[in-house]
């Protein structure tokens, strides 16, 4: 079903504040596993203590232009695209789909948004973020359209498990070859692992339409990362398969 515009606002405050967590988690990816979540938030270069008004999605980034307010550090850029992302995200996962199906597409955005964050800085897809979000699309699969769910927009369980291995297997293939003939690595076990992903939530009639698109797209940020004119230039393919699943699955 449709949602509404109020529900799409919502969506758009919750996906501010979600992202405000998603651009601590990715700043603090490299630092111990588990500082974002242990203690106040403090500026990474002087430790100041921020403050409730240092911590307004996106607002305190514009207020501040981007720098602490103790000692005028800069903050990432990184950081208020990540919120902007994700605000969009609620947004329009609500708008389109409302609720519950809303909400498992926003979930799904905000996950693919911090793999996405993560492939283009580290040229990585973590299991820590692929392998769950291939068991929650297979998992509810399951359970959707039954007394433990509504209907949230997933393709049946069958298709669900055929597309989640085909996707893999195709992409896993992919790479092998691409490997024994370039030597050197192209697609990685990440990539396969997030397409399997893909293929669980969309289901297997739609694949055909999801590589076309996320091949696309693509080559779109090959371009962007001046791959086409550097071959031997390496770019994350994570970004294009994600934006395609979640592109895919709001609009289907």
């Amino acid at each position: 079903m449709n949602g509404t515009l109020a529900g799409a606002f919502v969506g758009l405050l919750l996906g501010a504040v979600v992202g405000s967590f998603l651009a601590t988690v990715f700043a603090r990816r490299g630092a111990d596993r588990f500082a974002w979540a242990t203690g106040r938030s403090r500026c990474d270069r002087c430790g100041a203590v921020l403050s409730l008004r240092d911590l307004l999605p996106i607002v305190s980034w514009l207020l501040l232009r981007g720098r602490c307010r103790s000692c005028s550090a800069p903050i990432a850029l990184a950081h208020l695209a990540i919120e902007i992302a994700a605000a969009s995200v609620g947004f329009v996962s609500f708008l389109l789909l409302g609720w519950p199906a809303g909400a498992a597409a926003a979930l799904l955005g905000w996950t693919l948004l911090l793999l996405s964050a993560i492939d283009l800085e580290e040229m990585r897809l973590p299991d820590v973020l692929t392998l769950p979000l291939l068991t929650a699309g297979l998992l509810l699969s399951l359970l959707q359209g039954g007394a433990a769910l509504p209907p949230l927009g997933l393709p049946p369980p069958a298709a669900a498990f055929a597309g989640a291995a085909t996707a893999g297997l195709a992409l896993a293939a992919l790479g092998f070859l691409y490997r024994r003939l370039r030597g050197r690595e192209g697609l990685g076990l990440g990539d396969a692992k997030l397409a399997a992903g893909a293929g669980a939530w969309l289901g297997i009639a739609t694949l055909p339409l999801y590589f076309l698109l996320a091949g696309l797209l693509g080559i779109a940020l090959a371009m962007g990362f001046g791959a086409l004119r550097d071959p031997g230039r390496r770019v994350p393919f994570g970004p294009a398969l994600g934006a395609a699943l979640w592109l895919l699955f709001v609009t289907g």
